[in-house]
């Protein structure tokens, strides 16, 4: 197996010396939108994006978002019993079960321990 690799390693690089080396040539532009070429610049430019990506204000669209999770949360009312027992009872028997299907499986079984 090492062979192969090293084999394989040959070839690329016997092959990048008869073509040459093609790197891929990639522009960045700052925000006065001149172009930079130091590796450091670069850097420094995409922490500014992100900088600025991850720390927008909340815009109308967000606020709104927001106050409906707000209110629907508000109005969430947790399931009765019956809902629940409803719904373990609709889990079929004959499928490989998850591991919230196997808790289902066991307050199943439990119940109808107690029946």
């Amino acid at each position: 197996m090492h062979k192969r690799k090293e084999i394989r390693n040959f070839y690329k690089d016997a092959k990048e010396i008869r073509k040459g080396h093609n790197g891929r040539t990639v522009h960045y532009k700052n925000k006065e939108r001149h172009l930079i070429y130091e590796e450091n610049e670069v850097a420094d430019r995409w922490r500014e994006y992100f900088e600025e990506l991850l720390n927008e204000p909340a815009t109308e669209i967000n606020s709104y978002a927001q106050s409906v999770k707000t209110n629907l949360q508000d109005e969430e009312e947790e399931p009765t019993r019956d809902e629940i027992n409803n719904i373990i009872n609709k889990l079929n028997n004959n499928k490989s079960p998850g591991q919230i299907k196997q808790a289902y499986r066991t307050k199943r079984k439990n119940r109808q321990e107690m029946k």
